[in-house]
């Protein structure tokens, strides 16, 4: 797989969440290495880079729709204030789908199918590599149409160890519309499988339903944003049921996306109804990572993309993706879920200055909203700009020595390797 496909995540992805920067409060800061709440990080990779010109990205692009099949019908959002589930109920209006019914149990190896394939120090992806061994396949979940078996099934990339190892569960990229699982251990667009190997957890990458752009532009059938988060929710659960036999901590799981799944990753922790459909709660989940996104509020993000001509053309199809109206948007935004009556774990919110070659603070803008209604609400959370990294390097460099986003993403997950 190539970077391009990782990439078109993070644009294509469109929001991010309420308020504006400062208001730190220092009782619920994490303690992270040498830096305070929003402030802008340094890139330093290895030594040998350190005084190298800032990193390039492959073009991201997020379908291209003409206005005119998708006129705007409304003004952008001008208060980015997050709105309750409770003001905000899904009904039968709305232009996306509902989430597929399940029974409402967790997943249990009785619902796994069997097409399988292990493996010892190679996948099946060229170009792979993983940990020492590896299973490769698994299908998760059973209750959707044949034509989407590959798409909901997770491969799992571990050693053997007489330690159980935290739960890294990786929810890829491709602006809703494209991705894949391998990417995650493919040596060519990612280095996430050395730096799990490295630190001490356990690799699941997830495959989810995806957006049929096409479809959507000719009002046909297609899985929406609701059927990706249950399929996300429904690799939690069978993470839970099934990660001891592999060596894995299910009371240790982290969910970590990239640019599309960066929003995916928050909204499943925080909209409570998509892991009910498993049998689970929020508190399933340990912490939430996620790396470079704008889509935390979609309607303050499409309201910040409005007079940017990097971010504009984007526009038309974040709404065929996620509702016409600021109303529809915000059930598709992990912001619109922050209630103080809740439980939820602890957030890390990344974001890259560089995009397409172009120093852009669209997705700092919208993570910083995004942590401080967190933060507004005693919730724990940081985010952290990186001026110098792309949308992709957030991936492709993580395990290069000195990297400073995966510098952060140690401390931040040192609570759950035991010493």
């Amino acid at each position: 797989m190539k970077i391009k496909s990782l990439a078109p995540t993070i644009i294509a992805l469109a929001l991010a969440a309420t308020s504006n920067a400062c208001g730190v409060n220092p009782s619920i800061a994490l303690s992270l290495p040498k830096k305070t709440q929003h402030q802008t990080a340094p890139n330093t990779v290895s030594n040998d880079n350190a005084n190298s010109a800032p990193k390039t990205d492959p073009e991201l692009n997020t379908p291209a729709v003409s206005p005119d099949s998708n006129p705007a019908t409304e003004n952008p959002v001008s208060n980015p204030v997050s709105v309750s589930p409770e003001n905000n109920p899904v009904d039968s209006n709305s232009n996306t789908a509902t989430a597929p019914a399940t029974d409402g149990n967790t997943v249990s190896d009785t619902s796994v199918a069997t097409d399988m394939t292990t493996t010892s120090g190679t996948a099946s992806n060229t170009g792979t590599s993983v940990l020492p061994s590896s299973t490769l396949d698994i299908v998760y979940r059973t209750d959707v149409e044949s034509k989407y078996t590959s798409q909901v099934s997770l491969d799992v990339h571990y050693s053997e160890s007489n330690k159980t190892k935290p739960v890294f569960i990786f929810i890829h990229g491709g602006g809703w519309i494209s991705g894949d699982k391998g990417e995650a251990v493919n040596a060519q667009v990612s280095q996430l499988g050395a730096f799990v190997q490295a630190n001490g957890y356990l690799l699941v990458s997830a495959n989810y339903r995806l957006v049929d752009i096409e479809a959507f532009k000719q009002n046909l059938a297609s899985p929406t944003y609701r059927e990706q988060a249950s399929d996300v929710a429904h690799v939690v659960g069978w993470v839970v049921a099934n990660i001891s036999k592999y060596g894995g901590n299910p009371n240790k799981i982290v969910l970590v996306g990239h640019s599309a799944g960066a929003h995916l990753a928050p909204l499943v922790a925080m909209d409570s109804r998509y892991l009910a459909q498993v049998g689970l709660t929020a508190s399933s989940i340990s912490k939430v990572i996620s790396l470079d996104v704008h889509a935390y509020n979609i309607p303050y993000a499409i309201q910040l993309m409005t007079n940017n001509t990097t971010f504009s053309g984007q526009i038309p199809s974040l709404k065929l993706m996620f509702g016409q109206t600021s109303t529809d948007q915000l059930k598709a935004s992990p912001a619109n879920y922050i209630t103080s009556n809740k439980s939820l774990p602890e957030f890390l919110i990344l974001s890259a200055g560089l995009m397409k070659g172009t120093v852009q603070d669209l997705t700092k803008k919208t993570s910083m909203a995004f942590v401080n209604s967190l933060k507004g609400a005693n919730f724990i959370a940081n985010h952290y700009d990186y001026p110098t990294e792309t949308h992709s390097s957030m991936v492709t460099d993580i395990n290069t020595t000195g990297d400073q986003p995966a510098i952060v993403i140690r401390q931040f997950l040192s609570s759950l390797v035991s010493p």
